[in-house]
């Protein structure tokens, strides 16, 4: 069942990526990335029974996937980045959030409304902390370049 669930999350981020007019050769990409993200999230949901740390670590891969797809294709690491970030978003959860304020039933908002925002911050915090891994990585690459010579 998650491998399905991976799958399909990883042929909804091609579809994104073809929505967003990615270029064609970072469909193969957009799939990888977007399978082990939502893989990894599995893998980690079954073991923690929370959302936010697997979405956190699921974001994070996602995020230094991207920065390495991003290097080895010569496209920027949003191509990668956004499709696969797209399947984790919780649109059942904003859905039901802004439902809940058209019915005006206030356990609905706050219920749902706090799991839309814990499972955002989230994946901007791996999406931060992949990118100050991305450049921290490249600011050692650098000093190591600079001493060489």
């Amino acid at each position: 069942m998650i491998l399905l669930k991976s799958i399909s999350a990883g042929a909804s981020s091609v579809f994104y990526g073809l929505f967003f007019n990615s270029p064609k050769k970072s469909i193969i990409g957009n799939f990888i990335t977007g399978f082990i993200g939502m893989f990894i999230y599995y893998i980690f949901f079954g073991k923690l029974d929370t959302k936010f740390v697997p979405l956190v670590i699921s974001s994070f891969i996602i995020g230094i996937m991207a920065e390495l797809l991003a290097r080895i294709f010569k496209f920027p690491a949003t191509v990668y980045l956004v499709p696969s970030l797209i399947p984790q978003v919780p649109g059942l959860a904003m859905f039901r959030t802004m439902q809940g304020l058209a019915m005006q039933n206030l356990d609905a908002v706050l219920s749902n409304a706090l799991d839309t925002l814990i499972c955002a911050t989230a994946l901007a915090l791996g999406i931060v902390l992949s990118t100050i891994f991305s450049k921290s990585i490249n600011r050692v690459r650098m000093k190591s370049r600079k001493f060489k010579r």
